[in-house]
């Protein structure tokens, strides 16, 4: 089984000025007793005419909303997550 955990969520620190919807995320995975923190960056996804527009919303997304993106991400987009694989 994976779990996955919201850590820390804050303004994205490269984007709070011009896209204050944009948020660094800190996620901790684990699996088989082996945890791996990392950072993602999450914006919410809003369609304007079938055309993807960042959210300017100030509001700090709550953490089903980011676990979910997580899963859509890794396991649509991303083929899956490599627990033994070394961090760079």
């Amino acid at each position: 089984m994976i779990d996955v955990r919201v850590i820390e969520v804050k303004p994205h620190p490269d984007q709070a000025t011009n896209n204050p919807g944009c948020w660094a995320v800190q996620l901790e995975v684990s699996h088989s007793g082996r945890r791996r923190a990392f950072w993602r960056w999450y914006t919410e996804r809003n369609y304007v005419h079938g055309r993807f527009v960042a959210s300017m919303s100030k509001t700090k997304p709550k953490a089903g909303d980011i676990l979910q993106r997580f899963w859509d991400d890794t396991f649509a987009e991303l083929h899956g997550f490599a627990f033994d694989k070394e961090m760079p």
